[in-house]
């Protein structure tokens, strides 16, 4: 991504053009086999730029209202190879942890005197191997798409009045895929902004059934070409 030449904008039609192209070629074929070796072709016959980059990101948040404390901090990286002048594949790997604290009243008293003192802490995490499209390429700007795995597991222990309540666990593979830009600030170093999608279950209270829901994840980091 980081080692591709520049595209002119007024190129960007049959740079479009050439990227698609061989896509349609591929899937017009009605052997499996044919797919693969037109695939294969399609990776040679660009140059290929052994370049590797290495991506990572951070955040830390504190937030405090009322009775209610939390603090997030996380983190995460990306390993990519360039796979000829369009494509590149990675594995990202990213870490959470929230910590919230909570005094709730244990009765409806307008002036409470005595609270219930509530601590959650949610740890998650998700791995993915990714293939990612670049659609053009500037001098500072080049777009790209991805798809691909993901392994998602989630933690979430509970104590109440220090003591500990017990631990809930979910997590599982599910397909994902996302958009994403790099900005170039020089020959090596660059800003990556990507948004991922990940399919999910959402369930509001233990009485009601289970809901599909499309998680999202937004992350800004710094990637270095090596």
């Amino acid at each position: 991504m980081d080692g591709l030449e520049p595209v002119p904008r007024t190129a960007y039609a049959g740079c479009m053009t050439n990227i698609i192209s061989p896509f349609i070629s591929i899937i017009r074929c009605r052997s499996t086999a044919h797919r693969l070796i037109l695939l294969a072709i399609l990776l040679q016959s660009s140059p290929v730029f052994a370049a590797i980059t290495l991506s990572v990101q951070g955040k830390y948040a504190s937030t405090s209202q009322a009775l209610n404390t939390s603090y997030t901090r996380g983190g995460g990286g990306s390993l990519e190879l360039d796979l000829g002048s369009y494509f590149r594949v990675g594995f990202t790997h990213q870490q959470d942890r929230t910590d919230r604290l909570s005094y709730v009243p244990r009765s409806a008293d307008p002036a409470p005197t005595d609270y219930q003192k509530i601590q959650v802490t949610e740890r998650s995490s998700m791995s993915s191997v990714d293939l990612s499209l670049i659609l053009f390429a500037t001098e500072m700007f080049v777009p790209y798409i991805f798809g691909g795995i993901a392994l998602q597991q989630v933690a979430t222990e509970y104590t109440i009045d220090d003591v500990y309540i017990g631990e809930q666990k979910g997590g599982g593979g599910a397909p994902t895929g996302g958009i994403g830009f790099v900005i170039r600030m020089g020959q090596r170093f660059s800003i990556r902004a990507t948004n991922r999608w990940i399919p999910g279950e959402r369930q509001e209270t233990p009485y009601v059934e289970k809901s599909k829901v499309l998680d999202s994840q937004t992350t800004v980091g710094v990637s270095f070409k090596i």
